[in-house]
């Protein structure tokens, strides 16, 4: 009888395929624990986060949904490759979406700054982010509003979508009173067990997949907790970046003088989405 003899591409397939049953057999079990544990009314079909006024963390509480909503982040923190969301990822939070004139924008990039510089914050967050050795064209910082910053923190929840999270920053008295010594929480808000499954981001095979093959790169989210900022970005195509190269026809670079003295002052790198520093005299 003959040796049967394997080949170097016959094993690397028969490993792969191992893989990708074992990922699917893990997946499977995340979903029944999901099913087990994730338990409250689900939204009608064509309802959204929206209709159900997402950001009133009462509404929420006394739902039942924050209940659940903590044991499937419990979930993910049991399957999540967290080394990678830790350390492979480039995380970033946009200051100001909803400003729209120059003046309003530096205010609220400076008050922001002012908050949260130079502390950890136990608040939770909400940021994009992009994979380290990823193509740096898919990097989007500074493509929606001109101020952000970068930031270093522990990965509590990623999803391919739009989480609808809560506002933090228009958390009630009472709300911040019961959170006061762990700091506010961020939640995902689904309408449908089958949307967990459809966008949950576990793993980098997952971001992959999920985020930069789907086109999903203005549109996931990650909670992060315990968080500190590392720099502020400007975007070098919007206005804000524009005037720090001193190449705006119409905005001067008097117009973030308060930001670049706050940054000096307490030794914060300003950088453009690419993360180069911008010269400051």
């Amino acid at each position: 009888m003959k040796n049967m003899r394997i080949t170097e591409g016959q094993l690397r397939r028969i490993i792969r395929e191992s893989i990708i049953q074992e990922d699917s057999r893990k997946r499977a079990e995340m979903m029944a624990g999901v099913e087990a544990r994730v338990n409250h009314p689900e939204l009608p079909r064509g309802s959204d986060a929206f209709d159900y006024d997402f950001n009133n963390y009462r509404k929420r509480r006394e739902g039942g949904r924050s209940k659940s909503e903590r044991e499937l982040k419990k979930i993910w923190n049991e399957n999540a490759d967290h080394h990678f969301f830790d350390k492979g990822i480039v995380k970033f939070h946009e200051i100001g979406m909803y400003a729209v004139l120059p003046g309003e924008a530096t205010e609220r990039c400076l008050s922001f700054l002012e908050e949260h510089d130079g502390a950890t914050n136990r608040d939770d967050i909400s940021v994009m982010g992009r994979r380290i050795g990823a193509p740096e064209t898919k990097l989007i910082a500074g493509a929606r509003t001109p101020f952000g910053v970068f930031v270093d923190g522990r990965v509590t929840y990623a999803g391919a979508g739009d989480m609808a999270t809560e506002w933090t920053s228009q958390a009630s008295p009472v709300t911040r009173k019961l959170h006061a010594s762990s700091g506010l929480p961020k939640r995902p808000f689904y309408t449908r067990r089958e949307d967990v499954e459809s966008n949950i981001v576990l793993d980098e095979e997952d971001w992959i997949e999920r985020i930069e093959k789907s086109g999903k790169h203005f549109s996931h989210e990650l909670i992060v907790s315990n968080w500190r900022i590392k720099s502020l970005f400007i975007g070098s195509k919007s206005w804000a970046g524009e005037a720090m190269l001193d190449r705006s026809p119409t905005v001067s670079r008097s117009k973030l003088e308060t930001i670049i003295r706050f940054c000096k002052s307490y030794n914060l790198p300003i950088v453009n989405e690419m993360g180069d520093r911008y010269e400051i005299i």
